[in-house]
């Protein structure tokens, strides 16, 4: 088993590196990685659909989530 670890500070700004973070985990996912994510805010799932439309919602389930804070 692969496994992939995307760190990012605040998936939450809505802004183009949080854009990059989604795309690559919705990336290793279709590479069949497992992926952990570290943030040091909690992601607010309503907001990243906001920012980024209900594709990022999907991409929740393939994640195990670490938060920090």
């Amino acid at each position: 088993m692969k496994r992939a670890k995307v760190v990012h500070d605040n998936l939450n700004a809505g802004g183009g590196s949080e854009r990059l973070a989604f795309a690559t985990i919705e990336l290793l996912n279709e590479m069949n990685f497992v992926i952990d994510l570290a943030t040091l805010q909690k992601p607010n799932l309503k907001e990243a659909e906001q920012h980024f439309g209900n594709d990022a919602s999907y991409l929740w389930k393939f994640i195990t989530p670490y938060f920090n804070g």
